[in-house]
C-alpha cells in the first residue's frame, strides 16, 4: 500500500498574537488524515456490526410487540418525571426544591412507524449507509446520516443500552465533524481516478478539520478515563484490591464455563498470597491507567507507556468481562492518540507485504537449445 507525500502546510505559526499561537497550533495544525481514515473504518465495522446484530429479533426491539411496547414509550417519553437541574445555588442544599419535568427530550423515526414491513425498510437502509460509510463514499454525507441512523436506535432502546453505545455515538460525533474520507476511502480513490492523466497535484493534503476532530476526541476520552478513575476512588473495594474479583468471578461476565480460566480461578483462590498480590496489582495498574493517563498521556516519553496500559486494560476486559464490542471501540478511541505517520507508516507496511506476495515474479522460462527446436513444414 503506497500513499502519495503529504505536502508542506502551514501550521499557523504566524496566525494571531504570540499568546494565542501554541493554542491555534495545538487545534488547527494540518494533519495527515490517514490516521482519521483508519478511525473511520475501525468504527465503521464496529458500528456495522452492532446494527447488523439487531436484526436478529428486530422486531423484539422495534414495531408493536417489542420488549417495550409503543404504550409504554409513549408513557415514559412523555409522562415519566425527572428531577431537573436547580436554577440557582442555593437550591443545591435541597434537591427536592429543583423544577418537576416530565417526559424526555427524544425524538426517533421509530416512535412513528409500526408496520413490519417499513420497519425493515428502514433498518436495511440504514445499513447500507453506516456500509457506504465505512468504505468512505460520499463520506461527508454518509456520516452525518450514520450518526443521525445511530440515534434512532439509540432514543428508541434506551432500556438496553450501555458504556458501548456511548462510545459508539461519542465515536460517530468527530468522525463527521472531521473530514474522515480524506485517506483510506473510496472518495480518495474516485478523486485520485478522476485526476488521472490531467495536470494538477493530487497529493493526500494535510487537513485542519481532521487534527480539529482529533484533538476534541482525545480531550473526551481524558475526562471519560478522569471521571471513571475518581469514582472507583470512592469505593471501598478498589482500596482494598478487591474490587476485581466480582469481574473475575461473575458468571454472568467472565468466562466461567472454559475450563482452564475455572481452574484458574481455583489456584488462585487457593493460594492466599497469590491471589492478594494478582488482585492489588490488577487494581493498582486500572486505577493508575484511568487517573494518570489524562496527564501522562501528552508528555511524549509517557505516551508509548500510557498507550500501552489502555490498550492492555481495555483487551482485559473484553477477554474477561465479554465486553468484547466495548473493548473494540475504547481501542479505536485510543487511536486518537497514536501518531498518524505512524498509523501511515503500518499501513503502508502491510500494503506493500500484500502487493508483494500477490506480485510474484513468474518462474523463469527454461531457455531450449537450438538443437531440441524441430521445425515443421506448415
Amino acid at each position: 500500500m503506497t500513499s502519495p507525500v503529504l505536502g508542506p502546510a502551514n501550521g499557523g505559526e504566524s496566525e494571531g498574537p504570540a499568546w494565542l499561537r501554541p493554542w491555534i497550533r495545538f487545534w488547527f495544525t494540518p494533519i495527515d488524515p490517514t490516521g482519521l481514515g483508519f478511525m473511520r473504518i475501525c468504527c465503521g465495522l464496529l458500528v456495522f456490526y452492532t446494527y447488523v446484530m439487531y436484526s436478529y429479533g428486530l422486531y423484539s426491539y422495534l414495531g408493536p410487540s417489542s420488549w417495550v411496547d409503543p404504550p409504554t414509550q409513549e408513557v415514559i417519553r412523555h409522562d415519566v418525571p425527572f428531577g431537573a437541574p436547580p436554577y440557582d445555588w442555593n437550591s443545591w442544599n435541597n434537591p427536592g426544591q429543583g423544577p418537576a419535568e416530565k417526559g424526555q427530550y427524544i425524538w426517533s423515526i421509530y416512535f412513528h412507524v409500526q408496520d413490519p414491513f417499513w420497519i425493515l425498510v428502514i433498518h436495511i437502509s440504514i445499513l447500507i449507509v453506516m456500509l457506504l460509510f465505512t468504505v468512505g463514499l460520499w463520506t461527508r454525507v454518509t456520516s452525518v446520516l450514520t450518526w443521525i441512523g445511530a440515534i434512532q436506535y439509540v432514543h428508541r432502546l434506551q432500556m438496553h443500552l450501555f458504556g458501548m453505545d456511548t462510545m459508539l455515538m461519542i465515536l460517530l460525533l468527530y468522525l463527521m465533524i472531521g473530514n474522515s474520507g480524506a485517506a483510506l476511502s473510496v472518495d480518495r480513490w474516485l478523486e485520485r481516478r478522476r485526476a488521472r492523466g490531467l495536470p494538477g497535484d493530487v497529493q493526500l493534503q494535510p487537513s485542519r478539520s481532521a487534527n480539529f476532530a482529533i484533538r476534541l476526541l482525545q480531550i473526551h476520552f481524558c475526562i471519560i478515563y478522569l471521571t471513571s478513575g475518581a469514582s472507583k476512588l470512592l469505593g471501598s473495594t478498589w482500596w482494598s484490591g478487591t474490587a476485581l474479583w466480582v469481574c473475575l468471578a461473575n458468571y454472568n461476565f467472565a468466562p466461567m464455563r472454559v475450563g482452564v480460566y475455572r481452574a484458574m480461578l481455583v489456584f488462585l483462590s487457593q493460594n492466599f498470597w497469590l491471589w492478594q498480590i494478582v488482585l492489588t496489582a490488577s487494581a493498582v495498574f486500572t486505577v493508575f491507567t484511568e487517573t494518570c493517563f489524562t496527564f501522562l498521556v501528552w508528555n511524549k516519553k509517557w505516551r508509548p507507556v500510557m498507550v500501552s496500559c489502555s490498550v492492555f486494560m481495555h483487551l482485559g476486559i473484553g477477554l474477561i468481562m465479554g465486553l468484547d464490542v466495548f473493548s473494540l471501540f475504547m481501542l479505536t478511541m485510543v487511536l486518537a492518540f497514536v501518531p498518524p505517520d505512524t498509523i501511515r507508516a503500518y499501513l503502508d507496511q502491510i500494503g506493500g507485504r500484500f502487493l508483494s506476495n500477490r506480485a510474484k515474479a513468474p518462474p523463469p522460462s527454461r531457455s531450449v537449445p537450438a538443437k531440441e527446436l524441430v521445425l515443421t513444414r506448415p
